[in-house]
């Protein structure tokens, strides 16, 4: 399987990303006043994403057994089909996105916002853990999510089933 080539740009407000989207590929997120405006092009396919920035960065992940194109940007995390190209979700989170973290051995991807991790198989929902405090570090390790909160508090969990080891 061929890996498709994907671009990702800031564009610098929406009309010009309305003028170079489809309006059905546009993709808006939250209620706060959009200030950044990204255009993703993958698979033959252009999206755009409109959001606020809440100080973290934006990230695009492939997963290429599935076709997925994954992005995460402010408080939204959202899966594409490449194959058909159709938005599959755009989960509003609860928290502020942080970061994408795949496991290419088990296909797992968990989204890694302020508080909470989720973690998905594909565009399927497995598991999520809300943590009391802020995430400050994050790994994966043989089929194992190692948490650390700002509280000093470790977490060590299964990427399968979100269990918490004691």
């Amino acid at each position: 399987m061929k890996t498709p080539l994907i671009t990702m740009r800031f564009i610098e407000n929406l009309k010009f990303l309305q003028e170079k989207v489809p309006k059905e590929n546009i993709i808006f997120c939250g209620d706060d006043e959009y200030n950044e405006f990204l255009c993703v092009s993958c698979g033959g396919q252009i999206y755009g994403v409109a959001y606020f920035n809440y100080g973290t960065n934006s990230q695009i992940s492939l997963n290429v057994r599935k076709n997925l194109l994954y992005i995460g940007a402010s408080q939204n995390f959202i899966c594409i089909d490449i194959d058909g190209g159709e938005i599959l979700f755009n989960e509003e989170l609860i928290f502020p996105f942080f970061e994408m973290l795949y496991d290419e051995n088990s296909e797992y991807l968990c989204v890694v916002c302020e508080c909470n991790i989720i973690c998905y198989f594909g565009s399927k929902e497995v598991w999520r853990v809300d943590f009391g405090e802020i995430i400050n570090s994050y790994e994966i390790i043989d089929n194992k999510l190692f948490v650390k909160c700002v509280d000093k508090k470790e977490y060590i969990i299964s990427l399968f089933n979100g269990n918490i080891y004691e």
